[in-house]
C-alpha cells in the first residue's frame, strides 16, 4: 500500500506569517510593552499565547496578554494605521473588528484593547466595549 498523500499547509485567510511570528508591527509594540515592564506600568506579556473560544467553532487569539502589575490580564491587538488616498485608515478588516468585540462581550471580565501604530509612529491605545 502507498503511503497517504501529505495535506497541504492550512493558513487562515488573509494570514501570511506562520504562526507566532511577530510582523513589523507586532514587533515595535513588543519593544513598547517591554519599555512598559521596565516602567513597572506592566508585569509581562506573550505574544500569541492564548486562544479564547466566543462561540461554536469559533476561536480569537489576540496579539499580546498582557498582565498588569495588580494581576489582571488584558488582550491586546495590533494593527497600524494606513493611508489610502486622502484618507487615513486602521488596517482592521471588518469581520476581524467583529470577532474582536465578540471577544469582548463572551470574555466580559477581561480588559481588550485595540493598539494601532499611527502614521507618525506613535501609538493609540482604545479599549474595545462589545
Amino acid at each position: 500500500p502507498m503511503a497517504p498523500k501529505p495535506l497541504p499547509e492550512l493558513r487562515a485567510k488573509g494570514r501570511t506569517l506562520a504562526p507566532r511570528r511577530m510582523n513589523a508591527a507586532e514587533r515595535a509594540y513588543s519593544l513598547e510593552l517591554g519599555n512598559r515592564v521596565r516602567a513597572r506600568d506592566v508585569a509581562d506579556f506573550r505574544f500569541e499565547e492564548i486562544t479564547l473560544r466566543i462561540g461554536d467553532d469559533c476561536r480569537y487569539t489576540p496579539d499580546f496578554a498582557v498582565m498588569l502589575p495588580s494581576g489582571a490580564l488584558e488582550f491586546h491587538e495590533v494593527k497600524v494605521e494606513q493611508q489610502r488616498g486622502a484618507k487615513v485608515v486602521v488596517g482592521i478588516e471588518e469581520d476581524a473588528r467583529a470577532k474582536l468585540r465578540a471577544a469582548a462581550a463572551h470574555h466580559w471580565w477581561y480588559v481588550f484593547r485595540l493598539a494601532v501604530r499611527k502614521l507618525d509612529g506613535t501609538w493609540s491605545v482604545e479599549e474595545i466595549r462589545p
